[in-house]
């Protein structure tokens, strides 16, 4: 409902509908409740994190205790704000509820002409003696009434209009940036066996403190052989007759 409307471009009938029409100031009512219940939870929010910074500078020492405490000191600034916007937006729906309350309250009703339009000679004789005729009193009362409405309406309008720009603020929430020291990777290849091993299956490198160090050859140097159970006894090879 903007300020400065042409309220007389509507009837009496029509303005007094649409003012006593909807919820009036139950709806503002219902408004009201849900923003102190806002209110009251971001202060709540304020002072769980302004008691956590307290906390942590009795037993939290160093830089990134400093760096936690930046950042929450923020957040808890943001709340205090919000809960300030909540508050305002609670009062401006209390304001609104006594701005329809009022309107509705001031508005007159509809005052019907219900007399019959005299002639010209029955008028003419009722202002010679200065009187009025029923017709005369009851247009006047219904374009007094009339006037009334749209002043009525016009109050109600430039007061809505008022309230709404003075509605609370509301900002984005700081954005918390948490840094962590990089997380040192082991970059060996493959996973070995015991120290000092150097193995292939067959023929590589024995254990590096064995004795022998041969390449090749069945176990040479005391070399492992995966492909030999570990319970297999070395024999010694038995040689063949010569014919």
């Amino acid at each position: 409902m903007p300020d400065g409307h042409r309220w007389s471009g509507y009837s009496h009938e029509e303005l007094y509908a649409q003012i006593n029409s909807g919820p009036g100031p139950r709806a503002s009512h219902t408004s009201m409740e849900r923003w102190e219940g806002v209110s009251a939870a971001l202060a709540e929010i304020n002072s769980e994190l302004l008691a956590g910074v307290l906390r942590s500078g009795a037993s939290w020492e160093g830089a990134a205790a400093d760096q936690a405490r930046s950042g929450l000191n923020p957040l808890a600034a943001w709340a205090d704000d919000a809960r300030g916007g909540a508050e305002v937006m609670r009062l401006s729906a209390e304001l609104q509820a006594d701005y329809i309350a009022k309107a509705r309250a001031d508005m007159p009703p509809p005052v019907p002409v219900t007399a019959e339009k005299p002639g010209l000679l029955e008028a003419g004789l009722t202002h010679l003696v200065g009187g009025q005729t029923d017709y005369e009193k009851q247009e006047k009362a219904h374009n007094a009434a009339e006037q009334r409405a749209r002043e009525v309406m016009s109050t109600y309008a430039s007061s809505t209009a008022s309230n709404v720009s003075t509605l609370g603020q509301f900002h984005q929430p700081p954005q918390l940036v948490i840094t962590t020291t990089e997380v040192v990777r082991n970059e060996a290849t493959g996973v070995g066996g015991p120290p000092g091993f150097h193995g292939g299956p067959r023929g590589g490198h024995g254990w590096g403190r064995g004795r022998g160090r041969g390449r090749g050859g069945r176990g040479a140097g005391g070399g492992w052989n995966p492909q030999q159970p570990a319970h297999q006894s070395r024999q010694p090879a038995r040689q063949q007759p010569r014919p």
